[in-house]
């Protein structure tokens, strides 16, 4: 591992797996189990077209494949956990719903957890 000139350590292996550049983020958030039978608030750190960082509580029990719901984009995204430490973990986005009243019966419930996660712009997020 490589040092910044921060003093933190990176890793190249987690950086070359990355799916394009992030944008640092500062959001509400919420992730889902594929279920919807359960979820976790947690923040998201930073995001791009294929993946996030997410902070979550350190007791946080969190499955392999889960949704990610932003409070400010109308995009529920399909991930699955690339690493996790005790309260930080890395997202791969595996597929993305737009969110609408509309939207498939299957994750109705995606929209009405977006609608629980706060004030927010209502338009999908664009990378």
């Amino acid at each position: 591992m490589s040092t910044s000139g921060s003093g933190r350590e990176s890793n190249p292996i987690r950086e070359e797996s990355r799916g394009g550049e992030r944008r640092r983020a500062f959001l509400s958030g919420m992730i889902i189990s594929r279920d919807g039978t359960r979820s976790v608030g947690c923040t998201i750190r930073d995001i791009s077209n294929g993946g996030a960082r997410i902070t979550l509580a350190r007791d946080a029990i969190v499955p392999a494949q889960l949704y990610l719901l932003s409070s400010r984009h109308a995009v529920g995204y399909e991930v699955h956990i690339a690493w996790r430490s005790a309260t930080q973990a890395g997202l791969k986005i595996t597929a993305e719903h737009r969110l609408s009243a509309a939207m498939d019966a299957d994750l109705l419930f995606l929209w009405r957890l977006f609608l629980e996660l706060g004030p927010r712009a209502t338009t999908p997020f664009d990378f």
